[in-house]
């Protein structure tokens, strides 16, 4: 049986982008076993993978350490093929016949999506995260099986960094006037996110009754996620893991930017829509008051308004709801 190791990414948006070479590696090498490497966020998510053989969370240690536990974890194997996405050594110091290294082009600027297809083919893989039966496994499940019976609308409201989050008042005032919209009467915005992201969610749910809102932020592990937002209807949020995991699940997706670039970020697949602020990244950021230690929004001149009139558009020209 020939064997793939993948090294992915820290992040979870990152992983679910680059997410279609595994459907690669099993479309190219017949009953290959394929190994992948994460972060351990996304280790929550890829250990239940339906494609995936063994999946290793790479946890950060001193001295970068990790790399060569990494290291002594897989070099006693014979791999076809080594698809490092991280740009790292290590494949370098591998027993394979085939090593691709990813590498981030200063020249040429393309989506996530295509820049890690190209490392293996011509074809453009599309991110696809499919999951193993776990309903029956997990008895957690059955708080969320009453969601099938609801419509809904996904919300995550924060992101990695306070620079890429949409100002909370502003999600308060969005969600006010979609309410009011015939459209999504009958909808409950459904709040998804970690337990680090609790706070920004309850600041912004207190302002609903619950039966507007559902806040399940903090609550949910990223395999429960998975099966949350396969419920909804449409799903819009700030650039981040939990965006590219709706995309890639066929979710109509709107994705809120401002500092990250949508031509390498945006929110991937046929109904999804990018709705960024007035100034381009390079102009948010390329000034000497810039820090990324500072700790404030840079999406304030992305208006709820705009975002309202926006969002309007993509329903009705894709048919949504």
């Amino acid at each position: 049986m020939k064997k793939i190791l993948i090294i992915s990414s820290n992040r979870l948006g990152d992983c679910i982008l680059s997410s279609g070479l595994i459907d690669y590696c099993k479309s190219q090498f017949e009953n290959c076993k394929i190994t992948f490497i994460c972060g351990k966020i996304p280790y929550d998510l890829f250990r239940y993978h339906s494609q995936l053989n063994r999946v290793l969370p790479l946890k950060k240690k001193k001295f970068s350490i990790h790399w060569f536990l990494l290291w002594c974890e897989v070099f006693f194997n014979i791999w076809e093929l080594v698809i490092d996405l991280r740009g790292s050594l290590t494949g370098f110091f591998l027993i394979s016949k085939n090593t691709k290294i990813y590498r981030k082009s200063k020249f040429e600027i393309q989506h996530k999506v295509i820049s890690t297809s190209k490392l293996v083919s011509n074809k453009v893989y599309n991110p696809y995260v499919n999951l193993i039966n776990l309903e029956k496994k997990y008895s957690s499940f059955k708080k969320i099986r009453f969601l099938k019976k609801l419509k809904l609308v996904g919300v995550s409201a924060s992101a990695n960094w306070i620079g890429k989050q949409w100002p909370k008042e502003y999600f308060i005032e969005l969600i006010q006037k979609l309410m009011k919209e015939k459209k999504f009467r009958d909808y409950k915005f459904i709040f998804l996110g970690s337990e680090q992201e609790m706070s920004d969610a309850e600041l912004i749910c207190k302002n609903f009754n619950k039966t507007q809102v559902i806040n399940y932020v903090g609550k949910l592990k990223l395999y429960e996620i998975f099966y949350v937002l396969k419920e909804c209807n449409l799903f819009m949020g700030n650039d981040s893991g939990l965006m590219h995991f709706s995309a890639a699940l066929n979710v109509p997706t709107i994705g809120l930017f401002g500092p990250s670039d949508i031509r390498q970020y945006r929110p991937w697949g046929k109904k999804t829509i990018a709705i960024s602020t007035p100034e381009t990244p390079e102009e948010l950021m390329n000034n000497k008051q810039f820090s990324y230690k500072q700790k404030k929004s840079l999406m304030l001149t992305l208006k709820a308004s705009k975002v309202f009139k926006e969002i309007i558009k993509f329903v009705n020209q894709k048919d949504i709801l």
